[in-house]
């Protein structure tokens, strides 16, 4: 008997294994295979199998079906197809259903850091060799990804959160657990799109509730998608999103009102967006890209909502053409400045740098700094009262841990690290936000030295409570 009832156990507990969301991984089957495999002036990441927009959907980029053009769908019966597969689906028995979901997600997983150590090998030889083409051209890393409007994050910033967004809940299942796409941030008073961001990458999708079908017969069954999803999400790599230097268009992904149909709250939606125009005569402010003045991609077309007569609703993500930035692409683009990473100048500015940032990091990880109601700090407990929500020395730690050992080989890395650290997530709210700002800035270092140098003084006067911020 008690033979019996441990075999019992132990086959309640394995099907209670295969019954849970392992990993969250919603949808995601086999990951695009972003390598050209032809050689040219640049690395160009695009799949090998594009014939069509139909077939350049994100969906079926990242092996889906494309129920991205729901009215072509309806009209060819994709969607009756789509009816008989579930009703087979449904006879199978969940155990063996469970088991394949199981084994797809491990291989999804596998194909995802697969295809991130390729994208890692390519930026690694950019930015180690001067790898250029008979045309004495620099070759670059492209990728096609979608692009989203959501926080200024940096590479190996940590975004965790739960979302009840719909159309957020349906990107990350369709991307899955290893799903990469680039995130960026809106200019708080221009309101246009920042073209700098990160390649970002899901670590971590776990689904809540369950959602229920909606009665808009015109939109793919909600029923998949969960109410609510709790995600952690990391900065990989630096990116520019290419495009003609004025003026430019791209349909990515935005929280606005619009989008809401009861125009209560701000909801993502997928439409065409403007971004700051970029002054190829002004090195100061703005980023221009070596591939940004190119005719074949500067004159390039943006996808609209409606492509072949076929409208992209809301809810349908597609995809942007953005750069690697490399160390190597920086160093070409500051060609013209004469504050390069290698002259006194930034040499000078870089020490200066590292030791407000030692003053700052001795006062913001001390608990009695907060003790003075004049320091500014968005984690009280209580505003104009001591002690906050956090223990800062223990959150410090922890971003340290997360962002990896202090860059001492690039100044650009360097910036953006210390950014990072000012700035972590979740929020101390002690420092001027500056992790959009110095994004924005690059490859100018010397207006990134600037904007870092004249924050770190701007926190400490306010660790100190002489100037609150």
């Amino acid at each position: 008997n008690n033979h019996l009832l441990e075999r019992k156990c132990l086959l309640f507990a394995m099907l209670s294994f295969l019954v849970s969301p392992i990993g969250g991984c919603y949808g995601w089957t086999t990951p695009p295979n972003y390598f050209d495999s032809t050689t040219s002036t640049r690395t160009t990441m695009t799949p090998k199998t594009q014939t069509s927009f139909s077939d350049y959907s994100p969906l079926s980029l990242f092996g889906k079906r494309s129920r991205m053009m729901s009215s072509s769908s309806d009209n060819t019966g994709n969607s009756d197809n789509d009816d008989s597969q579930e009703s087979s689906s449904s006879s199978t028995p969940p155990s063996m259903v469970n088991m394949k979901e199981l084994l797809r997600r491990i291989q999804s997983l596998k194909d995802a850091d697969a295809m991130e150590q390729e994208i890692q090998n390519a930026v690694n030889l950019n930015s180690a060799t001067n790898h250029t083409d008979s045309s004495g051209r620099s070759s670059t890393v492209l990728l096609d990804l979608p692009v989203v409007a959501f926080d200024s994050l940096l590479p190996n910033q940590r975004l965790s959160g739960t979302t009840t967004d719909p159309t957020f809940s349906r990107f990350l299942r369709d991307l899955g657990l290893g799903g990469i796409f680039v995130m960026t941030s809106v200019d708080p008073y221009k309101r246009l799109i920042r073209r700098n961001g990160v390649v970002a990458r899901i670590e971590i999708v776990d689904a809540g509730k369950g959602g229920q079908d909606t009665p808009d017969s015109s939109r793919p069954s909600l029923s998949s998608i969960p109410t609510a999803v709790d995600f952690v999400i990391v900065g990989r790599y630096h990116c520019h999103i290419v495009g003609p230097p004025a003026q430019m268009k791209r349909r990515i992904g935005r929280w606005r009102r619009a989008y809401d149909p009861d125009g209560e709250e701000t909801r993502l939606g997928w439409g065409v967006e403007r971004f700051l125009s970029l002054d190829s005569n002004n090195h100061t402010t703005t980023f221009v890209s070596l591939l940004d003045d190119q005719t074949d991609l500067g004159q390039e077309t943006a996808p609209g909502n409606n492509i072949d007569g076929v409208k992209l609703e809301e809810w349908s993500w597609s995809t942007a053409k953005v750069m690697i930035v490399s160390n190597n692409n920086m160093k070409k683009n500051n060609k013209n400045n004469n504050h390069s990473e290698d002259t006194p100048f930034v040499a000078d500015r870089v020490k200066e740098i590292l030791e407000l940032l030692d003053t700052w990091e001795q006062l913001a990880s001390n608990e009695q700094t907060y003790d003075n109601v004049d320091v500014v700090a968005s984690t009280r407990i209580l505003k104009v009262h001591p002690g906050l929500t956090v223990d800062p020395k223990r959150l410090l730690h922890k971003v340290r841990q997360e962002l990896g050992d202090l860059p001492t080989t690039s100044a650009e890395d360097l910036v953006l690290w210390i950014a990072a650290y000012m700035n972590p997530l979740p929020s101390l709210g002690v420092a001027p936000e500056i992790r959009g700002r110095v994004l924005e800035a690059s490859p100018n270092l010397e207006r990134q030295l600037k904007i870092v140098k004249l924050a770190l003084q701007k926190s400490i006067r306010n660790l100190q409570g002489k100037e609150p911020l």
